[in-house]
């Protein structure tokens, strides 16, 4: 959840339908535009339409969904990378891959905003 200007919304990271990475916070709705070191910048989508001149800059621990080797759903935060444990309509409960080694770390998402973290990596 971020609060900014008195606007209190949480930022999802989801993907166009091309596949291009977006994020979307309340209203406001930014696209990839370049990524530097551990700095990424968003451009606002209506920059083209009405001169929206506002970015967002995030920096490395942004989530990133995507498949595994073997095709099943995993986030990867920073260094450390999640498998989808359990599902319940929208929220997602996802667990580290080093589970089977002890490790109690894990997420929760709610379209694909997190909402909360449980534990702490043991590796």
């Amino acid at each position: 959840m971020v609060v900014f200007l008195g606007i209190s919304a949480a930022i999802k990271f989801e993907m166009t339908k091309f596949g291009n990475p977006t994020i979307s916070w309340g209203n406001y709705r930014f696209i990839k535009k370049l990524t530097r070191r551990m700095k990424t910048w968003w451009e606002c989508t209506a920059r083209k339409s009405s001169g929206c001149r506002c970015v967002a800059v995030t920096v490395d621990n942004q989530p990133k969904f995507g498949l595994s080797q073997r095709g099943n759903l995993i986030v990867q935060i920073g260094d450390w990378r999640f498998n989808k444990h359990a599902c319940w309509g929208s929220k997602v409960r996802w667990t580290c891959i080093k589970k089977k080694y002890g490790c109690t770390a894990a997420i929760t998402t709610v379209d694909n905003v997190i909402v909360k973290t449980l534990g702490k990596h043991n590796h």
